[in-house]
């Protein structure tokens, strides 16, 4: 089955819409103007009836009385006259009626009143009569006055014709009107979509043009556009973090392909051998590490499900730093952990460690000899806190948003084979798949502060 595109599927709508408001107007019309050209046909009736009334009233004896009424209305133009007595005895009828009587109606009001019907003579023809009773000085007299519908008929046959004709002219203007309209209200669609054809991942630099950005059409070209901004950083985030990953595995694979060249070349002793597969195992175990977290990454950012169960954060903060004091005492720092808030929180004990091991193994690696770290914790309404803060080396303040950046190392941590540069960019994308957020206070010379605030597992 064939789809109508949405222009057509409007131009219908506006059709139908324009052909029902059609029918309600011709319908009140057609009741309107019939029931007016009926009002005018009682008010003739009714002023004719006057005059009747007045050569009844005025007739001193029946003969006078049909002179008059022969004189008077025996050859009227346009109404048909009867006179008649209550009891149904016709005393004078015009030439109008012909051998034809109109039916003396057996209830029928005095006065001003009168009683008004549409009524069919023999030969067919259509009136619509109006009667009066009448006192005169010799007895009660109903006089009766009738006007042909042919006329009436002719009128509204005529104002059928013209809605008849002139409604499907409307309509296919309609019709025509609506189907411009739709293409020119649709006409930034259409921009739109052939924009967003011919944008694709090696040309997200385009962008869709904004008409007005006041109403809906320009409103989806700006969120159109907001999301091309969006995918060109992910892209662009994505060449860089494969350009720096394969940057970091090149040095690992090619320091192996080394030594293997060179214990090849000749014939080695047993230790020299050893000593070979100690420095590869080394490098393998480096790129083992680089690729985990490289995994780890690709897992949060798809956000893959996890399964976390409550967990109380100040415990496993101070058990963590138990197990990294020997290290510590080994470089010879200071490290205090303040008693932490026991705080549940939701999160699984794999990501909480590398957390935490993270942050607190940056603090242990740039603080100098004779330095400190202290670790400390509050718990909040909805969240609990943890600071860890080091006397170490610290950064510049403009270099601290670069910090989460992967693969970014700082000057003092380019000459560290240690680290990859992934290790504050796992704990930023595992703080903001919960919910939490992290952040980094710096001084050249004077330490660092990273706060890390997780909502708590009854605030989720």
């Amino acid at each position: 089955m064939v789809r109508m595109t949405i222009g057509r599927r409007l131009t219908l709508w506006y059709g139908a819409i324009w052909t029902l408001s059609l029918c309600v107007l011709a319908t009140s019309l057609y009741f309107t103007f019939a029931h007016n050209l009926r009002a005018e046909i009682d008010r003739a009736l009714d002023e004719e009836l006057v005059e009747i009334e007045m050569e009844v009233r005025g007739a001193s004896d029946p003969e006078t009385r049909a002179a008059q009424f022969r004189k008077y209305f025996g050859q009227h133009p346009f109404y048909a006259i009867q006179v008649a007595r209550p009891d149904g005895t016709v005393l004078f009828t015009s030439d109008l009626l012909g051998a034809d009587r109109l039916a003396v109606p057996s209830s029928v009001p005095d006065g001003k009143g009168m009683a008004v019907e549409n009524v069919v003579l023999a030969d067919g023809r259509q009136f619509r009569a109006a009667s009066r009773l009448v006192q005169s000085n010799d007895g009660l007299f109903i006089i009766q006055a009738a006007d042909s519908l042919e006329l009436y008929h002719g009128e509204l046959a005529q104002l059928v014709s013209v809605l008849l004709w002139l409604m499907p002219a409307s309509i296919l203007v309609a019709l025509a009107v609506g189907s411009w309209l739709s293409r020119r209200a649709l006409a930034p669609v259409d921009r739109l979509t052939t924009a967003a054809v011919q944008i694709s991942a090696t040309c997200l630099e385009d962008r869709v043009s904004v008409p007005d950005a006041d109403d809906e059409l320009g409103r989806l070209a700006a969120a159109f556009n907001d999301m091309l901004d969006r995918l060109q950083r992910s892209f662009l985030e994505m060449q860089h973090l494969t350009a720096d990953a394969a940057h970091e595995l090149r040095t690992p694979l090619a320091v192996l392909r080394n030594e293997a060249d060179v214990a090849l070349r000749a014939s080695r002793s047993g230790d020299e051998y050893r000593a070979v597969l100690e420095n590869q195992i080394e490098e393998i175990e480096r790129m083992t590490r680089l690729v985990d977290q490289l995994l780890f990454l690709s897992r949060e950012d798809a956000g893959v499900p996890t399964a976390a169960a409550p967990i109380s954060v100040g415990g496993f903060v101070e058990e963590l730093v138990n197990d990294l004091q020997p290290l510590a005492v080994d470089r010879g720092l200071t490290m205090v952990c303040s008693p932490l808030p026991n705080c549940q929180v939701a999160i699984e004990p794999d990501r909480l460690r590398r957390l935490f091991c993270n942050v607190l193994d940056n603090a242990l690696k740039y603080t100098p000899s004779g330095g400190n770290v202290s670790v400390t914790g509050a718990c909040r309404t909805d969240s609990i806190e943890i600071v860890v803060a080091d006397s170490g080396v610290g950064v510049s303040p403009e270099v601290v948003p670069r910090l989460f950046q992967r693969f970014y190392r700082g000057a003092m941590a380019r000459g560290s084979t240690s680290g990859s540069g992934l290790g504050l960019a796992i704990c930023q994308a595992i703080v903001t798949r919960h919910g939490g957020q992290i952040a980094i206070e710096s001084q050249v010379g004077r330490g660092t502060r990273v706060k890390v605030s997780l909502p708590s597992a009854a605030a989720t």
